[in-house]
């Protein structure tokens, strides 16, 4: 076998293009789908005030390739509700460990500025963006392979 071959090189492209086209785009579509149906509940029942008034204290600092941001613990108002680990929408600037943030917490992993009504537009978009892309697959992968199949069966009807 010889790697510089470029039939072969042509074969391994084309391979990649059918995987990607195939398995990965309907894969990540779907995914982000998901992703934006879960993230969407928590940030339109803060968008519409639902959810528990309270303070958010930054406790650590995450960096990484996509970013960096606080995670910090919730207490509301009342002191009887207490969540480690929660991510805070909507914050700009610096934050420094100790200082109080007012936030609402419609539960799970992440408050809201109590006045954001924006918060529910990323999960939105990304519900957007994941249906765009499996209407994308879905308009040109069978549309293709339906296409091709005719072609074949019409060279095979006319004896070509």
């Amino acid at each position: 076998m010889w790697r510089n071959n470029p039939g072969e090189k042509a074969i391994r492209d084309r391979r990649m293009r059918l995987f990607v086209e195939r398995v990965l785009m309907p894969l990540v579509g779907m995914i982000v789908i998901v992703a934006g149906l879960f993230l969407l509940p928590p940030a339109i029942a803060a968008a519409e005030g639902h959810g528990v008034i309270g303070l958010w204290s930054a406790t650590k600092f995450v960096s990484s390739r996509n970013g960096s941001y606080w995670l910090g613990t919730f207490r509301a108002a009342h002191r009887n509700l207490v969540v480690r680990n929660v991510d805070i929408d909507g914050l700009t600037g610096p934050q420094s460990p100790g200082v109080d943030v007012r936030v609402l917490y419609p539960g799970g992993d992440e408050a809201f500025l109590p006045n954001d009504k924006t918060g529910w537009l990323a999960p939105a978009l990304f519900i957007c963006a994941g249906v765009g892309i499996v209407a994308y697959w879905t308009v040109t992968v069978p549309v293709r392979l339906w296409r091709a199949r005719k072609r074949r069966a019409w060279s095979a009807m006319l004896g070509r």
